[in-house]
């Protein structure tokens, strides 16, 4: 297994976050707006217009991701065939070349799309795809749409292209207006991650499509990992993509068509194609040169083969909610059968009064319990953090190792330097007992437990999971403070990375006005919604 870093990033194998920034606005509405959600009671209904249904394609067998498929099948049966994708450029590259090698389908579910460097140059090969004969299909969560939308109806317009919006907004009014007025229905978002091609490869992990989550970004770079997959999950993520395109939640974007300004597919065309253009000299442009694919397809990469088990909530909620959130139940499945250590990854962690019994439970019978999230310095969500440090010293007193991802990247030739790169944790990865790894969509926070629709791979691997360990083993001290109690129960940020090793009585790298914040967010009664 390929166990390379991006030299560039370094600590790239590990990027609701960015992709939930929109609920923190969306939060403090929902607080500020009690009265209003009275006077404007009046409940807008989902949207109603046709659609027909489609359903997944398998590509011809003499293709190359179908030689590829099969060669693994062949050889080891009912096995999944699995290649961690570490960091961004990697992983942006593989989906590309995918979409490259596409004969006859790409299904795409994601929460978040920008029409960035990121999502225009994605958007170009899609429409190469298209052109060529390829159907793709496009399915977004409505809830940061906006900024996109005019763009998604227009590349919509192609013959061989399909988008649609999960739980859309009516569009009626304000979409602040109209959360407070429905929130029973517009709260619930779809925060799955997939991308499959021709049914034969399949990508799911923590990435949305934008210049955060690839490395493309000069300010910001996510840390997130993708499972690049073949074999009989595959063929499990397209029944389940097909599922969330046929319900009567995704709603085609040509509903929106009369309240839009008119925008040609062939503007749409022209904008991608110019940014395509203007990204081949920035440093990410430059950058694109990864071989995982063409090195996997000429057998000069292996895959890991595993066990392989797909989670994913269903996509109606339906009268009884609880039916219908099938993660949850899953996850804290996965927790009560630890045996001998867990190491939690996740970039929004507010386990509630159920999930510290249940850490504190399992360090009890002597299992090593680790959890990284995001320290108050890199988190993009204040509310979640609030949320978040109320629980520390609990988890900490019972023996449960917490970690924070430190604000800045280090740069190897300047170990004492930040690069100016601001790195925020947005991996969901879940490794148990070095014999199992989960990955996916799913925090660790009540929002992800409680409301939103999440997916994820389990994948039973000792290969994979020690290996993924190791990695994080080996840059755990200078990504990520570890947190600690002193003598006297306070609180303390231990350092000791590249660039020394420091400790801090308070927040690392904040200021007394964020703190401020931090602690008037906690006294919100709003962590169900987090």
């Amino acid at each position: 297994m390929d166990c390379r870093f991006h030299t560039a990033v370094g600590v790239s194998m590990i990027s609701f976050s960015a992709c939930s920034t929109g609920y923190s606005r969306a939060v403090a509405t929902f607080a500020a707006g009690v009265l209003l959600a009275v006077i404007t009671a009046c409940s807008t209904q989902p949207v109603d217009y046709p659609s027909a249904e489609s359903w997944s394609i398998t590509g011809p067998e003499d293709a190359a991701l179908a030689r590829l498929a099969d060669e693994f099948v062949d050889k080891h049966g009912q096995l999944s065939g699995i290649f961690p994708l570490f960091n961004g450029i990697d992983s942006f590259d593989t989906r590309t070349d995918l979409i490259r090698h596409a004969q006859v389908s790409i299904d795409i579910q994601v929460f978040l799309y920008h029409e960035d460097v990121v999502g225009n140059l994605f958007g170009a090969r899609l429409f190469d795809a298209a052109d060529r004969g390829v159907r793709v299909r496009l399915l977004l969560d409505d809830f940061h749409s906006a900024d996109v939308e005019l763009s998604m109806l227009a590349a919509s317009r192609h013959p061989n292209i399909e988008v649609r919006l999960f739980n859309p907004f009516s569009r009626s009014r304000s979409r602040s207006l109209e959360l407070v007025g429905n929130m029973s229905r517009l709260n619930r978002r779809m925060h799955n991650k997939s991308f499959t091609v021709d049914n034969r490869v399949a990508v799911v992990g923590g990435r949305n499509i934008g210049d955060e989550y690839f490395e493309a970004s000069e300010e910001v770079t996510f840390l997130d990992m993708d499972l690049l997959c073949v074999g009989p999950i595959v063929a499990e993520v397209s029944a389940e993509f097909d599922r969330y395109w046929n319900s009567a939640q995704a709603v085609p974007v040509e509903a929106f068509a009369d309240r839009l300004d008119d925008k040609s597919l062939e503007d749409a065309r022209q904008e991608t194609s110019r940014a395509v253009e203007e990204m081949r000299s920035t440093a990410f442009g430059q950058a694109i040169n990864s071989e995982i694919l063409p090195q996997l397809l000429a057998g000069k990469l292996q895959w890991a083969p595993a066990d392989v088990t797909l989670l994913f909530d269903e996509p109606e909620p339906g009268d009884d909610p609880d039916r219908s959130m099938v993660m949850t139940p899953e996850i804290v499945k996965l927790g009560a059968d630890v045996q001998d250590d867990v190491f939690i990854i996740t970039p929004y962690f507010v386990p509630q009064k159920e999930g510290v019994e249940l850490l504190v439970s399992i360090a009890a019978r002597g299992a090593r319990v680790r959890i990284l999230t995001n320290s108050l310095a890199s988190t993009n969500q204040l509310a979640v953090h609030a949320g978040y440090k109320r629980y520390r010293k609990e988890l900490l007193r019972a023996g449960i190792e917490l970690y924070e991802l430190v604000p800045w990247l280090v740069l190897e030739d300047h170990p004492a330097e930040s690069s100016g790169i601001y790195l925020t944790l947005h991996a969901k990865v879940f490794a148990m007992d070095e014999q199992k790894l989960f990955v996916g969509s799913f925090n660790l926070d009540p929002r992800s437990a409680d409301i939103n629709t999440e997916m994820g791979l389990v994948v039973s691997s000792a290969e994979i999971t020690s290996a993924y360990l190791q990695m994080v083993d080996n840059v755990l001290d200078d990504i990520a403070y570890s947190v600690t109690l002193d003598e006297g129960d306070r609180l303390r940020w231990n350092y000791s990375g590249a660039s020394g090793s420091t400790t801090a009585t308070k927040e690392p790298e904040t200021s007394w006005w964020l703190r401020t914040k931090v602690w008037f967010a906690g006294l919100l009664p709003i962590e169900g919604q987090l």
